[in-house]
């Protein structure tokens, strides 16, 4: 019969063994080998990180609705691992962006970029955080600046952005204007205010559409008219009239919305206001 202080002591020791997030037990007899550990869970893999090199269009947005600031807006993206450097421009279409020209650092960790615009201008108070999301084609986000960088409209330094490849922009369907036809006389208001301007505006349909945005603007307007709708028409009325010193020259252009991005904008065509008085005093729309 075996004695107690014959027989082998057994204890149990932990043992953490950096495989995976599993913490193994090993148990060991004096005097003996380690039994075998249990088997190990893989790691997971790292996520893979997407690749944004390349040129990029879209626009940004900010304000509230009536009173909103827009800027169509190209970036140009290298990336090395997980960094990325480039350059944004923003070009002017409604209000515009106060400073064009900046540039950008960030990092991107799976589908998701965060970052840095610099305006060197007025650096340091010229920058912009801002984050987004790569989805198919798309990279959309938000950004907040300091006052008075981006918008010309005091207390909205912040807002939405929407980008995509630039070699995608050319795939997308482009309307064909229909009226008014290019150089047209359109009609114009009375100095009286007993008439006013009525201007209609047409253009094809695009498959899948599910905006279209309308640009008009006279020869030296500082702010252009722009309309987006689900249509592909567009009727401007006003209890106004254009001066004589404006009436000629005015362009005129459409673009349409598909799967979530905007095509290339169609050509310009070009169109003038009769005289003011012309037309009997009938009354505004």
């Amino acid at each position: 019969m075996e004695t107690a202080s014959s027989m082998a002591a057994v204890y149990l020791r932990p043992r953490v063994v950096a495989r995976g997030f599993i913490i193994a037990l090993v148990v060991q007899a004096c005097g003996g080998s380690s039994l075998p550990a249990l088997p190990m869970s893989p790691t997971p893999p790292t996520q893979q990180s997407a690749d944004l090199s390349g040129a990029w269009l879209g626009e940004i947005l900010w304000g509230s609705p009536g009173d909103e600031g827009q800027a169509e807006i190209s970036l140009t993206l290298a990336q090395t691992g997980a960094s990325i450097t480039g350059t944004f421009a923003c070009v002017y279409v409604v209000y515009g962006c106060a400073l064009t020209t900046a540039t950008l650092s960030g990092t991107v960790s799976g589908t998701t970029l965060t970052g840095r615009l610099v305006f060197p201008s007025v650096f340091p108070t010229g920058a912009c955080d801002f984050n987004g999301t790569l989805s198919g084609q798309r990279l959309t986000g938000t950004f907040a600046c300091n006052p008075h960088v981006l918008g010309t409209i005091d207390g909205y330094p912040f807002g939405e952005w929407e980008v995509a490849p630039a070699a995608s922009k050319s795939s997308r369907c482009v309307p064909e204007l229909i009226s008014p036809a290019n150089n047209a006389v359109l009609d114009n208001g009375r100095t009286d205010g007993r008439d006013g301007i009525v201007w209609q505006f047409d253009w094809t349909d695009c498959p899948d559409a599910t905006q279209y945005q309308l640009f008009f603007s006279g020869a030296d307007a500082t702010i252009p008219f722009w309309k987006t709708s689900t249509q592909s028409s567009h009727r401007h009325a006003a209890c106004a009239y254009i001066a004589e010193q404006n009436r000629f020259n005015w362009r005129w252009k459409v673009r349409a919305r598909t799967g979530g991005l905007w095509g290339n904008w169609t050509e310009e065509r070009f169109f003038n206001a009769e005289r003011s008085d012309s037309d009997p005093p009938l009354g505004c729309e």
